[in-house]
């Protein structure tokens, strides 16, 4: 009950008690009691509604819900949500580099203040951006009665379209602006409401023009509820490459907006100029082991009995190049691919390898698609015929009988007539004095076209001759838009025409074009001094493609090879001595693989160091050392080679690690904290071993300090399912080469702690984790000679001698030598010959003769004249190629000082690991001929590599031999010299090795396995 009641009391202050129905007596306030009564009047009011008006009062909560949602750029339509860019307030969304990343994130711009600031900054901001060159107070927008304006500080590095913002002054945005902040942050501009305000005002003002006002002009206005179009003018006005180029051009101060007409001209002309530096740009180089590959990839295509044949061929496309002609005798085809695609194809086919003895894996490979273009071309070019474009530069028509040339053969195939005709030649505009261009012909024969002017012309082809059903199902010609303008013209227009042979002879093939062009300096240029191939295509016979072949065969054959000059053939030097070894197998690119195999010892309680133990999780894994904090630790390097004195390593000159990097356990590698290679002191000890198995050993044992590298990844404890990476580099001392060749690898560690025990043996036989004692990699290490300084060096690249692997599959084939570039020389030569003598009757032809009236003596005339005939234009003297050394090189000329050795050049490689065997296996192996010492091992057979165990749990490896250009022999007078049964040899290009199999059902298993392009002796 209230004791008193003053007013001036606030009700928080007056306290009224009263008695519960349990007894109690309660104390509270008035303002408590009147919150109390209140909610017990809302809820008997919420009790009385009936469901309807509940419903509709929900309903009212859930439109306002969604109204706010949208708003904010969020969409709920039958419980499903959906995000899309605010239809009426401005905002700001992200462009990036990657088109799949932009417009994913949007800033909305509310009313009044959005200040924009650093990521990890104390001070508030609303929009957050990290990265370089981003203040903490960095920029702010103003949005006020629908004006959004921008403000940057001084120091603030923002670009509105291209354009840097002065400091600390206003600039209005306008829908579509972009915006760069900082370097890497992009953003375009949207405004809604001013685009739906600009769209109702072009709308107003189409309905005023056209005159109809019959409508109401507002209600073709945009609804608010739609979403209002992208307000870029183009979709490279959004662009992320757009925005950056714009701020390029802008601070280089190239504003293409504000350039005057001469300005834009002149930067047109260099862009242009150089782009046509970068068309010109060749890359060049000598590609020795281009036949090696060619021979090889025959020699897969024998091996899966693919009907194709291969051979070096010449294009011209743009410059001339060596590519690869293709005979495709199943598609009957002829196509050629470079040496890029040659060595694409090689390593598809080398992959059909490893799964050979794999169907259920080989079924799922197309053995075709190696082989094979897919689709195979449905015609082939056969060859073309070359026109000179010369009368048309001095509008003279022209019809002249052209050859038409193989361009496999160089020989003529064919015949056809060209007809060129001028139509209307259209001088150019008067210039703006009233003069004309001067029209003063170069050539006193014709009269030459002006540039400027608009030239039409017809050209036919008819009465083709020479080129029969028999060779030839079917042939249509065609001409480049290209060949008449030249290359200027960057068009790739095609004109063919067809006929099939079945039911018309070649003599009905007809084409008939009209040509219209203006003559700019360039055309006439190209018009003056180039040629128009008519290219022919053809679907070949069978008989065609066998002539071809045996064509290349016969041309490769020394004994008729003709000259360039068409004299005999002249036979090799009688007086050189008959059993010297070609100069070639000196030097030629050499191949060896290098096995490295790695230990790191730690210091022991006895004092001695033991190697630590390597975890590998599977084959393709090298492992990961496990260390302990605070041990010294050694590093054990040993090198191995098949290649014995051929590879005549003297020392390790030095020894890098560096490069430290954190594996995760998803296999993410992260940034290197210290990147730098450190050096590490090489012990006094080497050891260099030739072995009377023919191979070679390096080994170095050297201390390995890890604080030296100052990295807290190395001195703390690895997490688990975490390694450390770091980078060995070695660099080795041999005879052969010019300077010392350089290794390098990555290899991996765990640091644990002092006391942490070593990985159990017993626990890792119940996994697939292996505990190793040394990690392993293979190196491919190629020595090639250094580059020739002159022409007689060349022949010292020649690689066609060099034996590979099955190469008896080809019988007779041989790569085509230098005869490939002689053929295409004497292939131009005669094609531009034959077109120059067309041109020259034409043009001598338009002159009428003239009788004489000089004073000198026809006689002197007429010698002259023959004087002039047989003098000899260009080069005085012809470049020779051969194969063959100069004969003055071959004959060795006694000196006192004996000669200096070629030194190679060197270049590592590392061979990546492979999980793919096919077959493994116990065989004795031959270690000393002298003592027949022979020794059981355990083999893997993975290609390209044959792997030594000394045990079937592959935990210790001592040896792998590279079987590249492999060659296996089984005979019974190896049998009976060396008393084992079951013997076989293994020939490579390094080594050769002898082997023993425990019986005859293994002797064949791997002799089959190690070369299955063998053929069984009979």
């Amino acid at each position: 009950m209230e004791s008193t009641y003053d007013p001036s009391v606030p009700p928080e202050k007056q306290v009224v008690k009263y008695k519960a129905k349990d007894g109690t007596v309660k104390t509270v306030t008035k303002a408590e009691l009147q919150e109390q009564l209140e909610s017990s009047e809302k809820l008997m009011q919420s009790l009385n509604e009936t469901w309807e008006e509940k419903m509709l009062k929900t309903q009212e909560v859930h439109k306002e819900r969604e109204k706010a949602l949208e708003e904010l750029g969020i969409t709920v339509d039958k419980n499903m949500v959906g995000v899309h860019a605010p239809k009426k307030m401005p905002h700001l969304v992200n462009l990036n580099e990657d088109p799949l990343m932009s417009e994913c994130l949007v800033y909305q711009l509310k009313y009044g203040r959005t200040i924009v600031g650093r990521l990890d900054s104390d001070k508030p901001a609303a929009i957050r951006l990290s990265g370089e060159n981003i203040l903490e107070e960095h920029c702010y927008i103003d949005n006020s009665d629908s004006v959004v304006t921008l403000t940057a500080p001084t120091g603030s590095m923002t670009f509105i379209n291209g354009k840097r913002v002065a400091p600390d002054t206003a600039h209005k945005l306008r829908s579509g602006f972009r915006i760069i902040l900082g370097e890497n942050h992009v953003f375009r501009f949207n405004n809604p409401e001013e685009v739906r305000k600009q769209r109702d005002r072009q709308k107003h003002l189409s309905v005023a023009i056209n005159g109809d006002m019959d409508g109401d002009p507002s209600s073709g206005g945009a609804s608010p509820a739609t979403r209002p179009d992208s307000p870029a003018s183009s979709a490279a006005d959004a662009d992320w490459n757009y925005a950056k180029r714009e701020a390029a051009l802008r601070l280089a101060g190239l504003d293409p907006d504000s350039m005057p007409d001469d300005q834009l001209d002149s930067l047109y002309e260099k862009i242009t100029k150089v782009k046509t530096l970068r068309g010109k740009r060749f890359e060049g180089g000598s590609r020795p082991d281009s036949s090696l590959s060619l021979s090889q990839m025959d020699d897969m295509w024998s091996e899966f009995g693919r009907p194709i044949h291969s051979s070096e061929a010449l294009t011209d496309d743009t410059s001339p190049s060596v590519g690869v002609k293709v005979l495709d005798r199943v598609n009957k085809a002829i196509y050629v691919w470079s040496l890029d695609r040659l060595h694409q194809q090689l390593q598809k086919m080398r992959n059909l390898t490893s799964f050979i003895d794999r169907p259920q894996y080989s079924q799922h490979f197309s053995s075709a698609q190696p082989f094979y273009d897919s689709p195979a071309p449905e015609y082939s070019f056969i060859g073309n015929a070359l026109v000179s474009l010369a009368p048309l530069s001095r509008r003279l028509s022209s019809t002249s009988t052209v050859p038409i040339f193989c361009r496999y053969t160089a020989e003529a195939i064919g015949s056809c007539r060209v007809d060129i005709k001028i139509a209307s030649v259209t001088p150019p505009p008067k210039s703006r004095n009233g003069s004309n261009v001067s029209t003063r012909a170069s050539s006193p024969i014709g009269t030459n076209i002006q540039p400027g002017s608009k030239v039409n012309f017809f050209l036919s082809v008819d009465q083709v001759k020479g080129l029969g059903s028999n060779d030839f199902a079917s042939i249509h010609l065609q001409i480049r838009l290209a060949s008449v303008t030249g290359p200027s013209t960057k068009s790739q227009d095609v004109y063919p025409s067809t006929v099939d042979l079945t039911s018309a002879g070649s003599s009905e093939l007809k084409f008939k074009r009209t040509f219209q062009l203006i003559a700019t300096p360039k055309i006439l240029g190209y018009l003056r001094e180039g040629y128009a191939p008519i290219e022919f295509f053809a679907a070949l016979q069978a008989t065609y493609l066998e002539r071809i072949e045996r064509w290349d065969e016969m041309r490769e054959q020394r004994n008729i090879i003709p000259k360039p000059n068409g004299s005999a053939p002249t036979n090799s030097n009688p007086n050189l001595p008959a059993m010297r070894r070609s100069e070639n197998d000196f030097v030629v690119e050499q191949v060896h693989d290098v096995v490295s195999w790695l230990t790191i010892c730690e210091l022991s309680s006895d004092g001695k160091y033991n190697p630590v133990p390597v975890l590998s999780q599977s084959p393709l894994d090298p492992g990961s050392f496990s260390l302990r904090q605070g041990l010294q630790r050694r590093l054990r390097l040993t090198l191995s080679s098949n290649s014995g004195k051929q590879l005549p390593w003297v020392a390790v000159t030095k020894i890098r690690i560096g490069n430290i990097r954190l594996l995760d356990g998803k296999g993410r590698a992260h940034e290197s904290e210290s990147k730098e290679l450190v050096e590490i002191k090489l012990g006094k000890q080497q050891n260099v071993e030739f072995k009377p198995d023919g191979s070679g050993t390096l080994s170095i044992d050297t201390p390995w300090d890890s604080s030296v590298h100052d990295s807290s990844l190395l001195n703390r404890v690895t997490a688990s399912g975490q390694r450390i990476l770091l980078q060995i580099s070695w660099s080795v001392d041999i005879d052969t080469c010019i300077d010392p060749v350089v290794f390098s690898m990555d290899m991996a560690v765990a640091i644990q702690a002092r006391d942490a025990g070593a990985p159990s043996r017993f626990a890792s036989m119940f996994s697939s984790t292996k505990r190793l004692a040394k990690t392993s990699a293979i190196f491919s290490l190629k020595l090639t000679p250094p580059l020739t300084r002159s022409a007689k060096d060349l022949w010292r690249l020649d690689t066609s001698e060099k034996y590979v692997r099955g190469e008896e599959a080809l019988g007779p084939w041989r790569p085509r030598g230098i005869s490939v570039v002689e053929d295409y020389e004497r292939l131009v030569a005669t094609e531009k010959r034959s077109a120059d003598v067309q041109a020259i009757k034409v043009i001598l032809a338009s002159s009428p003769p003239q009788p004489y009236s000089g004073g000198r003596p026809q006689e002197n005339i007429l010698r002259d004249t023959l004087a002039l005939w047989q003098k000899k234009f260009g080069h005085r003297g012809q470049i020779a190629l051969s194969q063959k050394p100069d004969e003055e090189d071959a004959i060795p000329v006694p000196t006192l000082e004996p000669p200096i050795p070629l030194k190679l050049v060197a270049q590592t490689k590392l061979v990546p690991r492979s999980d793919m065997s096919t077959k493994a296996g116990y065989l004795l192996l031959l270690t000393d001929a002298g003592e027949n010492t022979w020794q059981k091992q355990w083999f893997v057979l993975r290609r390209p590599h044959l792997y030594i165990y000394s045990h079937s749990n592959e935990l210790e490896e001592v040896g792998v031999i590279s079987l590249t250009g492999v060659k296996v022999e089984s005979s019974v007078d190896m049998v009976a010299l060396l008393g084992k049964p079951h013997l076989f040899t293994l020939f490579t290009s390094s080594n050769s090795h002898v082997f023993s199999a425990p019986n005859e059902k293994e002797l064949h298993a791997w002799i089959s396995k190690l070369d299955p392009t063998r053929i069984p002796n009979p």
